[in-house]
């Protein structure tokens, strides 16, 4: 018995829907429970990394400040690591920003390593020695904020193949009398001189906080703005 074309093309339409209709099961599916792009995403914004010769900046970013805003005219630390990929030691000799007047190095007890000391840029104790303290050639100028316990210098070694983090005790790259107000976020363009590798110009940003902030509290009498909820003085929301 032949069959009709018509059948046959009858049966072909039946398949073809019945194929539509898994595929947008499976699109439904793997859709389900989260959008693809906003998943990842992190609300938080990484130190800048660089890279000049044999020398590795990672996790480069202002310090988040502790009020919330860097002031005009303020001081603000430079938080980053080194890595030294060379055999041959090298040293940090300067560092310059348009945003800062001026921005110094400083070394203390805690933080320095032997090879600092045997360089000459800082005694064990973290007080300068004879040819410690900076020149008036010298690339950086000393700081007259420094902290007790450190000491301001015009270089800081970078021994071969190891790192140096300028944070927690460690050395410190100050930026200090900034020209605008910084915020969180806020970007800056900061340049790198290194003795051996030379130097390198990247983009830096001011840290946000790790931890979430709390909302300012809702003053009693005061009405909020439009589309912000209210809070009672008991912090339960008002009816």
């Amino acid at each position: 018995m032949i069959r009709s074309p018509r059948r046959r093309a009858g049966r072909s339409r039946v398949v073809l829907v019945g194929l539509g209709a898994i595929g947008g099961l499976l699109l439904v599916g793997c859709g389900a429970g989260q959008q693809s792009q906003t998943a990842k995403q992190q609300p938080t914004i990484d130190g800048q990394n660089a890279h000049i010769g044999t020398i590795a900046l990672r996790d480069i970013a202002l310090a988040y400040p502790e009020r919330g805003v860097y002031e005009e005219g303020s001081n603000a630390p430079l938080d980053m690591i080194v890595v030294n990929e060379g055999d041959l030691p090298d040293a940090l000799v300067e560092v310059r920003s348009d945003v800062a007047e001026r921005v110094t190095f400083a070394t203390s007890g805690a933080g320095e390593s032997p090879e600092a000391s045997a360089t000459g840029t800082a005694s064990p104790t973290g007080s300068p020695s004879e040819t410690g303290t900076a020149s008036p050639s010298g690339p950086a100028t000393p700081s007259p904020s420094a902290t007790a316990g450190e000491s301001t210098v015009s270089r800081i070694p970078i021994p071969a193949a190891s790192l140096v983090a300028f944070r927690d005790g460690g050395p410190a790259v100050t930026l200090e009398g900034l020209t605008r107000e910084l915020r969180p976020g806020d970007v800056m363009t900061i340049t790198f001189v290194f003795e051996r590798a030379g130097s390198v110009t990247t983009d830096v940003a001011v840290a946000v906080p790790e931890e979430e902030i709390e909302p300012a509290p809702t003053v009693p009498g005061v009405e909020p703005e439009e589309g912000v909820p209210s809070e009672s003085p008991s912090g339960t929301s008002g009816g």
